[in-house]
């Protein structure tokens, strides 16, 4: 066995000894996912954990100015301003170095296919706004200076524009497996007049189901046929249904389309709706639950870890399908019964962060292991404990009821170094993970175990470590 298999084997068996997890289903988990007392974590509620609600946040200075809503999620992210939307998808593995983990973004830059849909010829009047807030909030907690975060966002379902067009209203809302959209065209209004325009698509076409196929980057993303339909009539039985319109898409040049529309009642609304299938992009199921972490906490409230795209993500304008940005790692909080979103953290720095894995302590609250590229990481009243020294460093970030941190660590050396697996048990917290720094930081050893002293010689490209902290004295680890 090499040495990161022989370090890591080590440490899967500590966190497995120190996990103070519930029964585990006959379905399954994973041993890094961590359950409350007498409550197993099966594989179905965890894919539905991994299914986050896709909530829409008020632009309040965390992303570009001119972007009105933004609503991130795993695999994709949507940005709404007066004039377009813009649909990101991040790339998998795109510019992924050998030894990278799938979990981590690329070392390099996290890349993603932007794809704009502009409303052409669209009122400059239009007016944007929000549905009710739901419950839950969204914090985000990115760079060393508080000023500049936002913390308890109101997180919304939907997300309407007002007077697109005359008489046409256009509403956003969570549809099956991602973001829907309806067009709305109000008794008598005109639905010619909308036209949608896609400057970052090479080429659109229609295939024989009548679906918009747009071709980006060498990929395909499918607008699916619009169902176009009318509701019952006022005073008739709902049981009746939905009545559907004939119509379908129409090519209006190179980069834009319109709606064929049969005939209808012009004395009632007309609904439109196109649907994106995000999910056929890239095979599906790359973004979803290989990629995040779960546990579970005394009280059954289920947590999730992963990364997404930074909201200052470049989106807005111009004509490159293929743009770099960075990343920032997030957590939620689900609620036990309904896993509705209690809240949702983003937290990092300048650069590329990322988490892997989450444990919960005793005291409810979350800690997230993972990695960052940022010298300029957000830091608790109490400091940061140890330094950025290498190119990305591995970190430990604890968040408290309201979802803001409250401890954070680096560790790791002068090389590349990420947490990749953490457990706890009472007051004592461990980190498994790998590193190629030389002079990875490794206090008293235990001489029980020889072989593990080996890591501080660096003997691949990757080592492995196992890490143990007393979270009753933080500043005192102990390394393995």
């Amino acid at each position: 066995m090499g040495a990161v298999g022989r370090h890591l084997a080590i440490g899967a068996a500590m966190l497995v000894t120190l996990t103070t997890a519930g029964p585990v289903s006959a379905q399954g988990t994973t041993p890094a996912q961590s359950a409350g007392p007498g409550r197993p974590v099966t594989a179905p509620r965890l894919e539905a954990a991994a299914r986050l609600p896709l909530v829409f946040e008020p632009n309040r200075g965390q992303a570009d100015r001119r972007v009105r809503y933004l609503a991130r999620g795993i695999g994709q992210s949507i940005y709404l301003s007066d004039a377009e939307a813009a649909f990101v998808l991040p790339i998998p593995g795109a510019a992924r170095k050998p030894g990278e983990r799938g979990r981590a973004p690329p070392a390099d830059a996290v890349e993603a296919l932007v794809l704009r849909m502009v409303f052409a010829g669209a009122s400059e009047d239009v007016r944007l706004g929000a549905g009710a807030p739901r419950a839950g909030v969204v914090n985000h907690v990115v760079g060393a200076d508080p000023r500049r975060w936002r913390t308890r966002l109101p997180a919304h379902d939907e997300v309407t524009y007002r007077g697109l067009y005359p008489g046409v209203d256009l509403l956003f809302h969570p549809g099956e497996g991602g973001l829907a959209f309806d067009f709305v065209v109000a008794p008598r209004a005109d639905a010619r007049a909308i036209r949608l325009r896609y400057p970052t698509a090479e080429a659109l076409s229609l295939d024989a189901a009548g679906n918009l196929v747009l071709r980006l980057a060498g990929r395909e993303i499918r607008q699916r046929a619009p169902r176009l339909y009318q509701e019952p009539r006022t005073g008739q039985d709902s049981k009746a249904g939905r009545e559907a319109v004939e119509g379908g898409y129409v090519l209006l040049g190179k980069q834009d389309v319109g709606f064929r529309i049969g005939r209808y009642d012009r004395t009632r609304p007309l609904i439109i709706d196109p649907t994106f299938d995000v999910g056929a992009v890239f095979g599906g199921g790359d973004y979803e639950f290989s990629d995040l972490g779960f546990a579970v906490g005394p009280s059954g409230d289920v947590f999730v870890a992963g990364w997404t795209l930074s909201a200052d993500f470049p989106v807005i304008g111009g004509a490159q399908s293929v743009r770099r940005g960075e990343s920032d790692a997030f957590i939620a909080r689900l609620d036990a019964a309904t896993l509705d979103l209690a809240y949702a953290t983003y937290f990092g720095g300048a650069g590329r962060d990322f988490a892997t894995s989450v444990a919960v302590a005793g005291d409810g609250r979350p800690f997230v292991a993972g990695g960052t590229l940022s010298d300029d990481l957000p830091a608790p009243p109490a400091g940061i404990l140890g330094a950025h020294a290498g190119s990305c460093g591995g970190v430990v970030v604890a968040l408290g009821a309201t979802g803001l941190p409250d401890y954070v660590r680096y560790l790791g050396g002068a090389g590349s170094d990420t947490v990749d697996a953490i457990a706890i048990g009472g007051t004592t917290l461990v980190v498994a993970g790998s590193t190629s720094s030389p002079d990875f930081a490794t206090l008293p050893m235990d001489p029980a175990m020889p072989a593990v002293q080996d890591n501080r010689r660096n003997l691949g490209y990757r080592d492995g470590f196992v890490a143990r902290f007393d979270l009753a004295a933080p500043a005192r680890p102990t390394a393995r």
